[in-house]
């Protein structure tokens, strides 16, 4: 802050502050130090942190009471920063005449020591309040989190590291702090010779690995399999999923699963290693069925589904689709871990909070069965033959005939997204899902980017030139 002249109640302040800080024992002490290590020119002035460091010698003069000291020619004593740069000056001198030529930064002038203390100099940008210290000097273990003692010692100007990335895999062992919680779970359970049913993984999932709770059956399945209790071959079968294990999975078992697949401090990478099959480094469409199979036999806001096998199917077809509308910006089939930690809104976030609502109404985001309702029955009434493939004329009729021909022949030339139909000039319910939403889903409240993804947005296609036609 710079103190103009004709400001007298700010210099006012200023000096209340300064005349407040030099009421102090401790800096007051300090002062007298600074002044009689003066006279020695070899002296070394030893000051607690902040330093204190005598610039060099002001002329003599009477004491002036707060709100009138003289300003002199720029002697003082600076304080230093924690970057050993001097950040305020602060004038002990109060006489008007200025004082004779002197090296500041020399030890071996000598003159008169001041006799009070003078204002910010107009020069030293310094807010007020950053002459208010601390009684007691800050050790540099105090410091801010991130700052290392021999920065704040030495006065280092290098910044230390504060930031790390994020891990790619996890831990080949997991912690021993995480091996003694699912201990405890095994305690607390009363278990002693090993789970066999998928709700008794419930709690080590949720609270050792940090994960939903749906995700509590398909990881015992995947428990199973990797010990070769089942077949592998049963992993997408409801029936064998939700089965209890005819071998009990003991402690140690869940552990060495866990190596290599969970990180629990890190639920993202948890999630993307527990997805995904383990020769692969990306998760594809068939690892979600087991988890949304999950979600679709035990969540409460489900249960009028149990019933309709081809409503499930739809469902989780619907919902896969509107996860990778997300996270699969290139359209290759794959999301990868920095997918999931780079796009909002979180997959991993939305799943644990399928714990909290037995509405599926009140989830918007991927599983909202309103959503997943206007979409098949959308695709539903466009399907003439009920073939569960839309052609171009399908597709003309969709809201009235409010799509033109050369916005449709856009999204048949597959240009902003390839069919996965492997029909030639059909597109298939999985491919339809992606207009449907960014339509009347993810972009509900957002209508323009329909047209935007049908000019290629999403696939940085260049098609501003055919923007006015549609």
């Amino acid at each position: 802050m710079v103190v103009s002249q004709g400001n007298g109640l700010v210099k006012a302040k200023l000096n209340e502050f300064f005349w407040e800080w030099l009421s102090q024992p401790e800096n007051a002490q300090l002062v007298k130090q600074i002044l009689q290590n003066a006279e020695d020119p070899n002296a070394e002035v030893s000051a607690p942190t902040p330093h204190y460091h005598f610039r060099g010698a002001v002329s003599s003069g009477r004491p002036s009471p707060p709100g009138s000291p003289h300003r002199s020619g720029g002697q003082g004593f600076g304080r230093e920063g924690r970057d050993g740069d001097s950040v305020t000056s602060l004038d002990l001198g109060s006489s008007v005449s200025a004082p004779s030529a002197t090296c500041p930064l020399s030890p071996g002038q000598h003159q008169s020591p001041p006799a009070s203390p003078a204002p910010l100099l107009k020069d030293d940008a310094q807010s007020p309040m950053s002459l208010s210290q601390p009684e007691h000097p800050v050790s540099p273990g105090q410091g801010p989190a991130g700052v290392g003692s021999s920065m704040l010692a030495t006065n280092s100007k290098t910044i230390p590291r504060f930031w790390w990335p994020k891990r790619d895999a996890p831990l080949e062992q997991l912690g021993q702090e995480y091996k003694n919680q699912i201990h405890e779970m095994f305690v607390k359970q009363g278990i002693t010779d090993g789970i066999r049913t998928w709700d008794q993984c419930e709690q080590i999932v949720t609270e050792v690995f940090k994960l939903s709770k749906y995700f509590s059956a398909p990881i015992f399945h995947k428990m199973k399999v990797f010990y070769d209790i089942v077949d592998s071959t049963a992993i997408s079968k409801q029936a064998a999923m939700m089965a209890p294990s005819p071998v009990p999975i003991t402690e140690s078992m869940v552990v060495g699963w866990a190596n290599s697949r969970i990180q629990p401090d890190d639920p993202t990478l948890s999630f993307f290693c527990t997805v995904k099959k383990d020769i692969n480094d990306w998760i594809e469409r068939e690892d979600f069925e087991i988890f949304l199979t999950a979600i679709l036999m035990t969540h409460p806001g489900l249960d009028f589904l149990l019933e309709t096998q081809e409503f499930q199917e739809r469902y989780s077809d619907t919902v896969s689709s509107r996860i990778f509308y997300i996270y699969d910006r290139k359209d290759t089939g794959r999301v990868y871990l920095h997918n999931l930690r780079r796009y909002q809104p979180s997959i991993i976030d939305t799943w644990k909070q399928l714990e909290e609502c037995d509405d599926m109404k009140m989830i918007r985001d991927y599983f909202s069965y309103e959503h997943f309702y206007v979409i098949y029955c959308t695709f539903w009434e466009l399907d003439s033959d009920h073939d569960f493939l839309l052609d171009k004329d399908d597709l003309l009729k969709y809201d009235g005939h409010a799509l033109s021909r050369r916005t449709v022949d856009r999204i048949f030339s597959e240009i902003t997204m390839k069919f996965t139909s492997a029909v030639p000039g059909k597109m298939g319910y999985e491919d339809s899902g992606y207009w449907w939403n960014v339509h009347l889903g993810e972009d509900l409240l957002v209508p323009g980017k329909f047209t935007l993804g049908v000019l290629g947005e999403r696939s940085g296609a260049n098609a501003c030139q055919d923007y006015a036609p549609l």
